[in-house]
């Protein structure tokens, strides 16, 4: 009975990672620059988790100032620096980095191999296979 729980757990986060993974692949994708913190401090500081302040023009030439959560846990990007990121079309202040596609693909081809093995053990320990 516990497999049939985690076969559930499982279901419900692939399908929540399959939703986020299918509204990102609606949004647009572009180059976006950094434009840099207005006092970096003097010691080093993690900007892990802290919003990026970046620049970038839509398609009809209208500029776009958003904030883009940095993920990495190194230095911040030079100021001005190019970044690739996808923007939500009806609303270009939600960004996020480009990469994100294809991470989020590799964690659903993960999650559904992971149902399809929890789901085999718990049908063998049914009795039914």
């Amino acid at each position: 009975m516990d497999g049939i729980w985690l076969a559930i757990g499982v279901f419900a986060v692939l399908a929540m990672a399959l939703l986020r993974l299918r509204q990102l692949l609606r949004w647009v994708r572009c180059e976006a620059a950094f434009l840099g913190v207005a006092n970096p401090p003097a010691f080093a500081v993690s900007y892990t988790g802290q919003a990026l302040p970046i620049l970038f023009s839509l398609p009809d030439g209208t500029e776009v100032k958003a904030a883009l959560r940095n993920y990495s846990r190194g230095k911040l990007p030079r100021t001005g620096a190019r970044m690739q990121i996808r923007y939500h079309p009806e609303n270009p202040e939600r960004v996020e980095w480009a990469a994100a596609v294809p991470l989020l693909a590799l964690v659903v081809a993960v999650l559904f191999a992971v149902l399809v093995l929890v789901l085999r053990r718990v049908q063998s320990s049914a009795g039914m296979v």
